[in-house]
């Protein structure tokens, strides 16, 4: 499976994973996925070594090139051969493509009694360069106007606020002792979408959801792509759960079922059917 099929399977994957308003959007993921999987003559699409996913370098090309595609193509002759009717072809679906946006930040208020500022913060961080597409969503309780600051409906939240939740997808445990400067974290999650592995029939897309939240009893992770995730520490009084979920071709259910099983983890796989196989 070449990379950019690889790209077309991911993109068939997602829905499959069932992924609800913790996670990334995850049609705007798909969109771009789907761009990916489009051949580009001037950088074939690479993918992290020893995965199925692509790298960093090809996220990002995306985006600029959706940027320049306009302009690219009407400076392209009108003749030119195979290798600028391929450019073309690329061009002209790069500019009908919808990328990841930037990341960006979508604070609201809860609750405000007695001096108290409950709101919600969701950070979607499309960090393409690493790549990172994950999705932060806080609750907050803020006591005076520490961090935070409303406008009528308007949430604003501070330079140094702002820069705390912007952190947290990229540690989540310690984005949250960070927070604790500002209020009470009533709950944190961070949704994050892939990595994937190569599988026997095509790729296993993962997805991984980490809980953050005083009402957990005890600390859980699953997760056999990672040994290194940093739990909170034992004074404070948050819990974290950290959990992968995959979807994997129908074909190869049970290979990821057996693999998980080797790993003690319970993991949940979902089937999906790869690109050749779907319905017209």
């Amino acid at each position: 499976m070449t990379p950019e099929a690889t790209a077309a399977a991911l993109a068939r994957a997602l829905p499959a994973l069932r992924l609800n308003q913790l996670y990334p959007v995850w049609r705007t993921a798909q969109a771009h996925l789907r761009a990916l999987a489009v051949p580009c003559p001037e950088s074939p699409l690479q993918l992290i070594p020893g995965t199925a996913w692509p790298d960093g370098a090809a996220w990002t090309r995306v985006r600029v090139d959706h940027g320049l595609a306009a302009e690219l193509l009407a400076s392209l002759p009108s003749g030119g051969g195979r290798r600028v009717a391929l450019q073309r072809t690329y061009l002209t679906a790069l500019a009908r493509a919808v990328p990841l946006p930037p990341s960006h930040t979508t604070p609201r208020l809860v609750e405000a009694t007695d001096g108290v500022l409950r709101v919600e913060v969701v950070h979607d961080t499309h960090a393409l360069a690493i790549p990172l597409i994950a999705r932060t969503t806080v609750r907050l309780a803020v006591g005076g106007a520490d961090g935070v600051t409303v406008d009528g409906h308007r949430v604003h939240l501070s330079a140094s606020l702002q820069a705390a939740v912007e952190q947290i997808a990229h540690q989540p445990a310690a984005g949250a002792a960070l927070l604790g400067a500002f209020g009470t974290v009533e709950q944190l999650t961070v949704g994050t979408l892939g990595p994937a592995r190569t599988g026997l029939g095509g790729p296993w897309l993962s997805a991984a959801l980490t809980r953050i939240t005083p009402e957990l009893p005890s600390s859980r992770v699953d997760d056999p792509l990672r040994d290194d995730v940093v739990l909170p520490a034992p004074e404070r009084a948050e819990r974290m759960s950290h959990i992968r979920k995959w979807a994997v071709p129908a074909s190869d259910v049970a290979a990821a079922r057996a693999w998980l099983r080797e790993r003690g983890s319970r993991n949940l796989v979902y089937p999906y059917r790869l690109p050749a196989e779907a319905s017209p």
